[in-house]
């Protein structure tokens, strides 16, 4: 398109080697992060978390503003265990590391650092199938779960199926902890020399 050569560097990864125990607790950690905006489409989890009432959870959404959840007519009882944090007044690391799965419902992504980051912090990564860089990170869902985008139903059943199948999602978080880690290897002296020829 721009007639040049084109090189693609990911951002400096740095690793965090303490392992962390999930999905060992009686109640379900879901976060989301992201913008209020269109193309981070925060919809699919709320709308999800209708055809999640048979499960303990707690969701927790970090973004720059809260949002009107009577639009999406949830139930008292679910209302109770969403909770919302801004940008600015939550603690990351402290959310990653309760974090048991992090749920990514964009409809693009360039190189998604929020997945990044949560991996580091060894979560299930539960993404919808979209344009950008989650498959570098999760594969082909071998290190991680996709869901069809726009389809709350399905995100649901992914949540359930990671409850229903701890053993092999635990072995997926191993994996995109390994893959993370290779991707660390690889791109961190290219993104420092990058740097250093400016």
């Amino acid at each position: 398109f721009c007639s040049c050569k084109v090189k693609t560097i990911t951002p400096f990864i740095q690793i965090n080697k303490k392992k962390y125990k999930k999905f060992n607790k009686q109640i379900i950690n879901l976060v989301w992060i992201g913008r209020i905006s269109l193309e981070k489409n925060i919809k699919d989890i709320l709308n999800a978390t209708h055809y999640l009432d048979k499960i303990n959870f707690k969701l927790n959404i970090i973004s720059d503003k809260k949002i009107d959840l009577d639009y999406f007519e949830i139930d008292k009882k679910i209302l109770s265990r969403i909770n919302f944090f801004n940008f600015d007044k939550v603690n990351l690391i402290k959310m990653y590391k309760k974090c048991d799965i992090l749920i990514s419902t964009s409809l693009y992504e360039g190189f998604p650092n929020v997945i990044a980051e949560a991996i580091n912090f060894n979560c299930l990564i539960i993404s919808a199938k979209n344009f950008g860089g989650a498959r570098q990170l999760i594969g082909n869902g071998d290190k991680g779960l996709f869901y069809n985008l726009y389809d709350p139903e399905d995100l649901a059943e992914k949540i359930k199926y990671s409850l229903e199948n701890k053993n092999l999602i635990i072995k997926k978080i191993l994996k995109s902890k390994k893959n993370l880690i290779r991707l660390s290897k690889l791109n961190n002296n290219s993104f420092k020399n990058l740097f250093d020829k400016l």
